[in-house]
């Protein structure tokens, strides 16, 4: 059976490799390496925040490490992340968050 999802026009795209991150999303990630997401807001800038362990979207509105300031669309570098699961949110400036949870192994 299919899935219908209804998403707004602004909601971003993130890109983990050729994987596509929908809202809510898991990613498993070997460590050691530089982690990059591509980002595309469709225009709008967006800055991007992250915390160890998983967290909502209300506990990432404030206490998170943020990772850039307003930017617009393209490459986000977390670095080097050690083991350990994270939740990154990318918000957008009408301030729509995108939470996404990656497991560093």
């Amino acid at each position: 059976e299919g899935r219908l999802r209804i998403t707004s026009i602004y909601e971003p795209e993130v890109y983990y490799g050729e994987i596509k991150l929908s809202r809510d999303d898991g990613v498993v990630i070997d460590g050691g390496e530089d982690i990059k997401l591509l980002v595309n807001c469709a225009g709008l800038s967006y800055k991007a925040v992250i915390e160890e362990g998983i967290r909502t979207v209300a506990q990432m509105k404030s206490g998170a490490t943020e990772l850039t300031d307003y930017t617009t669309d393209g490459e986000l570098s977390l670095g080097s992340l050690e083991a350990g699961i994270y939740t990154i949110c990318i918000i957008n400036q009408n301030r729509d968050y995108f939470r996404i949870i990656i497991s560093v192994e």
